[in-house]
């Protein structure tokens, strides 16, 4: 496993959507964290899963 109990598969996913949002393409950070909070210890690929889905709509990272 990876840090704190989450895949290292999980891990693989959630930089894959790191680097997408690092791309401005929301669709692939979404892509990437969803595959990620796949990993139920993976609470932070949950977090950002939604933001990307937000920013992905149109939305603005000031929204909550």
């Amino acid at each position: 496993g990876g840090t704190s109990g989450v895949s290292a598969e999980a891990i693989r996913r959630f930089l894959d959507g790191l680097a997408a949002e690092e791309r401005w393409n929301w669709e692939g950070a979404r892509r990437g964290y969803q595959l990620a909070a796949a990993d139920p210890s993976f609470h932070e690929a949950r977090t950002l899963l939604g933001r990307a889905a937000r920013l992905r709509l149109g939305g603005t990272l000031a929204e909550n």
